[in-house]
């Protein structure tokens, strides 16, 4: 019998590399939330990417180098890039009524109350990555985030109207007059 195959440093480290993008590339086609982004004083680093290289997955690569980096938001408008040193909750993340900045969330950095994109996001043992984010109930609702993880209540926003109709991200809506209610 022959000698095991033996790698070389430059072939384990070649594999290494290519399983680290492999890893990234996942975070960067999943969001945890459509649009929004972060409080400022949550951010690492902010930077305006090349157009050339203007993607989420430019940012996201970003992020990746970062050890302390959990999540990301990206302006596809102005190719800004927002680096965060957590991960947001519904009380936490700001939304963004024109649908510019896409948010998201590094695998394996989400704790109880933050987003996630699958349960492997959880970190806290017994976590599950239910309604978006990382708890240990069987169950969520509306209501549950409400009581329990922060007010849902800011998601809401009053509707552009223009002319009798109401622009919404699935065509428009012809109204006389639209009532928006927050059930408390």
């Amino acid at each position: 019998m022959g000698r095991p195959p033996r790698f070389s440093s430059t072939v384990l480290m070649l594999s290494l590399l290519l399983l680290a993008i492999l890893w990234t590339s996942d975070a960067c086609e999943h969001t945890a939330w459509k649009s929004g982004r972060m409080d400022a004083a949550e951010r690492l680093q902010a930077l305006t990417i090349s157009s050339g290289q203007a993607n989420s997955c430019t940012c996201c690569a970003l992020c990746y180098q970062r050890q302390t980096c959990a999540s990301l938001s990206f302006n596809s408008v102005t190719s800004e890039c927002e680096l965060y040193s957590s991960v947001a909750s519904y009380a936490t993340l700001q939304p963004d009524s024109d649908n510019e900045w896409s948010y998201y969330v590094m695998p394996g950095r989400s704790e109880t109350g933050q987003f996630c994109r699958q349960d492997s996001d959880c970190v806290t043992s017994g976590d599950f990555c239910r309604g978006r984010f990382c708890t240990s109930l069987d169950k969520v609702t509306c209501r549950t985030i409400t009581d329990n993880f922060g007010s849902i209540q800011h998601y809401a926003f009053e509707p552009k109207i223009t002319s009798g109709a109401m622009a919404t991200s699935d065509g428009v809506i012809d109204v006389e007059e639209l009532w928006v209610y927050i059930l408390e």
